[in-house]
C-alpha cells in the first residue's frame, strides 16, 4: 500500500473512531479536536513537513480532517447507514 493511501486510511479510521468515542450530537468540535491531536501525534512519528512549523502542520491536518468528515458524511446518512 502506498504511503499516501496509508495516510488517507489513518485519517478515515481516526474520524470514524472519534465518532464512536464521542457519541451524540453537537460534539463536532470535540470530535475534531481529538482527531486532529491524534493524527498530528501519529503523523509526527512518521513524517515531517519541513516548510511548516508544528502549529501550521496542525492547521493543515485540521483542514484535512474537515475534508474527510465531509466525505464520510456524504457516504453515510444521519442514521449511520451507507447510502
Amino acid at each position: 500500500m502506498a504511503k499516501r493511501e496509508r495516510v488517507g486510511r489513518l485519517f478515515k479510521k481516526t474520524v470514524e473512531l472519534s465518532e464512536v468515542m464521542h457519541p451524540g450530537r453537537r460534539k463536532g468540535k470535540v470530535k475534531k479536536k481529538w482527531a486532529v491531536e491524534f493524527i498530528t501525534k501519529e503523523l509526527n512519528k512518521r513524517l515531517d513537513l519541513p516548510l511548516l512549523n508544528e502549529e501550521q502542520e496542525a492547521a493543515v491536518i485540521g483542514w484535512a480532517v474537515d475534508i474527510v468528515v465531509d466525505l464520510v458524511s456524504d457516504r453515510v446518512g444521519l442514521d449511520g447507514k451507507a447510502d
